[in-house]
């Protein structure tokens, strides 16, 4: 797997690379990795790992920033909204529908049960039209993981439906307001569903209650379009308060669960929506020879960033297949804590290249076809391989 795509352009901000980098691999370790709890080490590990699910809360941070940022500096540009949709729909679509195709026809063809066919089969329509969070807000989520896993890009497409339209009808100057308005009353609506006892899984997956990440990203972009961009201090205090939140809430409850309360879920996504802002702040005003920005411009962390949206499509089609076909050889030879690690070495394996594969035969040439439709002044523009989506590039 060569590193000639990721590195190819000079322009690319490696710090917005290894921020994603950090988030894809949080999610991967939360899908791919089980420690047997019986040992004090391993319970606590196993609990680290189970909270790896704030991955997608950094990308919600990440995507706010970035599209906002674009559609500021796209006021101007003709046919501003047919273009910024056509480059939306080629950025995501051609991946996205491949692997739900192949993922359908897999489970059509392959698993036993006829049920988890029919529920799949059900849950499709939801699928192809972005809506899956929403059912599966009051249905719960699908039975086969490969399908539950897309809940996010629903919650991101519903946003970019109507974000776009707040954005160019709003004084840049205003808008960075609007963004703290609108936070605020996000938190207001996980509270209410609190109040009213919604199960936690409808407040993790319910778009208008998973919306504060974005418009802190977005709220970010407003302040440096205007020329305020300076927030070190405060962004430093925003992960330290929103660090010390999560780390009290992992202590006393043994980890941060999306499920185990609506209470809590209330909680920990508010205080990972502020941190990963924070985070994302103070990583764009680091000095260049600061340690923030040099650990998150390893070419580690900026390969896992570049193939973060193929990696966030396939790695659970690539877990499931690595389970079937090792853990039956391996489960009799190796202790339960030496078998998850070699599953989830083989399975990030197994993911990279299918990810590389997806770019190369998928992502790239509708990537190509993307830049006919130019939203901004190349002048203007920000550096390449920007995200615009959860795990995606600009």
């Amino acid at each position: 797997m060569s590193s000639k795509d990721w590195t190819a352009d000079a322009g690319r901000d490696p710090v917005l690379d290894g921020l994603r980098g950090i988030a894809i691999l949080l999610v991967l370790a939360f899908h791919f990795l089980r420690f047997d709890a019986r040992a004090a080490w391993s319970a606590w590990a196993d609990a680290a790992l189970r909270s790896g699910w704030i991955g997608v809360d950094l990308f919600f941070v990440l995507s706010g920033f970035l599209i906002t940022g674009i559609l500021i500096r796209s006021r101007a540009a003709p046919q501003r909204a047919r273009r910024f949709y056509l480059r939306r729909a080629l950025r995501i679509l051609p991946a996205y529908y491949l692997v739900l195709t192949l993922t359908v026809l897999v489970i059509v063809w392959l698993v036993p049960a006829p049920e988890i066919v029919a529920d799949s089969l059900d849950r499709l329509p939801g699928l192809l039209l972005f809506v899956q969070n929403l059912e599966s807000s009051w249905d719960g989520l699908p039975a086969v993981r490969e399908l539950g896993v897309l809940w996010s890009l629903s919650v991101e497409e519903q946003f970019y439906l109507l974000w776009p339209w707040l954005v160019w009808r709003l004084p840049v100057q205003k808008l960075a307001g609007a963004c703290l308005h609108g936070v605020l009353l996000v938190w207001a609506i996980k509270l209410a569903l609190y109040l009213a006892e919604a199960p936690a899984l409808s407040l993790y997956l319910f778009t208008p209650a998973r919306l504060d990440g974005f418009l802190l990203g977005g709220y970010l972009a407003a302040r440096r379009q205007s020329g305020q961009a300076r927030l070190s201090p405060a962004a430093w205090a925003a992960v330290g308060l929103g660090a010390a939140l999560l780390a009290a809430v992992f202590l006393s409850r043994r980890g941060l669960s999306m499920f185990r309360s609506s209470g809590e879920l209330v909680l920990t996504t508010s205080a990972l929506a502020v941190m990963f802002a924070g985070l994302l702040q103070a990583s764009l005003r680091a000095a260049p020879d600061s340690w923030l920005r040099r650990g998150l411009s390893t070419p580690l962390l900026g390969w896992f960033g570049f193939y973060s949206y193929g990696l966030y499509l396939v790695h659970m089609a690539a877990d499931t297949w690595v389970r079937l076909c090792l853990q039956p050889w391996l489960e009799p030879v190796l202790s339960a804590n030496a078998m998850a690690l070699g599953t989830a070495g083989c399975s990030l394996l197994l993911s990279g290249f299918l990810a590389w594969l997806l770019y190369r035969l998928v992502e790239a040439p509708a990537l190509r076809l993307k830049d006919r439709f130019r939203l901004e002044p190349a002048a203007e523009r920000l550096p390449a391989g920007n995200l615009d989506s959860v795990g995606g590039r600009r």
